[in-house]
């Protein structure tokens, strides 16, 4: 199951295609205590892909939603129980909904982008989830890269600026994720033949998997 905690800001429906539906509005419309695993299991809408999705809305006026903790606990709280595996966008940003949900979480993928700017950006997330009880082993970094080689600080001075090393790198392949974005399908899916950027999809899914 992949859901993204940020209502008024959700994305997945919009790149996967999927229709746009109630989704997590309607449980945010609940009381709390109403919110059972069915309801949860009823807001969800299956991909192709067979990944099953709660969509947050990209309505930004939903926003408001984003001090519903209690709602959030609860329904991370029956996700857990509905997948072998649930994933959580939480976004980049220590909302309060996220300083609820992240104590229970089991790992955390933290993506950034070869940008001295983000890097910087990354340093204080890091040092949050540490201050927050998280440790190491429980923290991925994913170097994400959009553009070539030559634009960009190299991995080494990126992990100087980190002042930790990369976990898991993704090389730019645009012309793979421009044709994720036509299909509507996750890059692991696009029709072409073997590539780097499944190698690397793959490795990061395995790193996920062992510590499961």
């Amino acid at each position: 199951i992949l859901t993204d905690f940020r209502p008024g800001a959700g994305t997945m429906g919009l790149e996967t295609g999927l229709p746009s539906l109630p989704g997590i509005i309607q449980l945010l419309q609940m009381q709390p205590a109403e919110i059972t695993a069915q309801s949860v299991e009823a807001a969800l809408v299956s991909h192709s892909s067979n990944a099953r999705f709660l969509l947050s809305s990209p309505e930004p006026q939903d926003a408001l939603y984003l001090t519903y903790v209690d709602h959030f606990a609860a329904i991370a709280n029956y996700l857990a129980h509905l997948s072998a595996v649930t994933v959580l966008d939480l976004g980049s940003l220590v909302t309060p909904i996220n300083e609820k949900v992240l104590p229970s979480c089991n790992e955390v993928l933290v993506v950034l982008e070869p940008v001295a700017q983000t890097i910087l950006q990354t340093r204080y997330l890091i040092d949050y989830l540490h201050k927050t009880g998280f440790e190491d082993d429980h923290i991925t970094t994913v170097l994400v890269n959009r553009v070539r080689a030559g634009v960009q600080l190299a991995l080494g001075q990126v992990q100087d600026y980190l002042e930790r090393k990369v976990d898991v790198i993704f090389t730019a392949a645009p012309d793979i994720v421009n044709q994720a974005q036509l299909e509507n399908t996750p890059m692991l899916l696009v029709k072409q033949v073997e590539n780097v950027s499944t190698q690397q999809i793959l490795q990061l899914a395995e790193r996920i998997a062992r510590k499961l």
